[in-house]
């Protein structure tokens, strides 16, 4: 089974069809077939602070789109704890020559940690991290 990390811009295309990486992620995830993915609560929380200033009909979509992911067998969500807060952070400050946010961090660690090579973003971190960003790829 492929295993592949995702980030808050997959999530995000994913619910809104006027997203113009919408119809990409979409296919992408066809393209994938059955797919393990991988994705931290730090990601679920950029996805709802992504739409908690569009109203009330645009939270209400995140809440239960968050709800769907996390009911999803084929998702693993990561937990936040101190460990990988450490392991974020000696990232974070390892790399200051990069523009890398501490959530991005704790993503690449998680990716490393896990042997991930692929991440469902568009976000051009991922590639300065060596990783495929496929949104950006494909």
């Amino acid at each position: 089974m492929i295993i592949v990390f995702a980030d808050a811009g997959y999530w995000i295309a994913m619910i809104n069809p006027l997203e113009i990486l919408h119809l990409k992620a979409k296919a992408i995830s066809r393209n994938l077939g059955k797919t393990k993915i991988i994705t931290t609560e730090l990601i679920l929380v950029e996805l709802l602070n992504f739409y908690a200033a569009g109203g009330a009909h645009a939270r209400a979509l995140a809440v239960r789109y968050v709800a769907q992911i996390r009911q999803n067998s084929f998702v693993e969500i990561v937990s936040m704890d101190e460990s990988l807060f450490t392991r974020g952070y000696k990232l974070y400050a390892s790399r200051l020559d990069k523009e890398w946010g501490m959530v991005d961090c704790v993503s690449f660690s998680v990716m490393q940690e896990r042997g991930l090579f692929d991440a469902l973003a568009y976000d051009h971190h991922f590639q300065q991290a060596g990783y495929r960003a496929l949104l950006r790829d494909a």
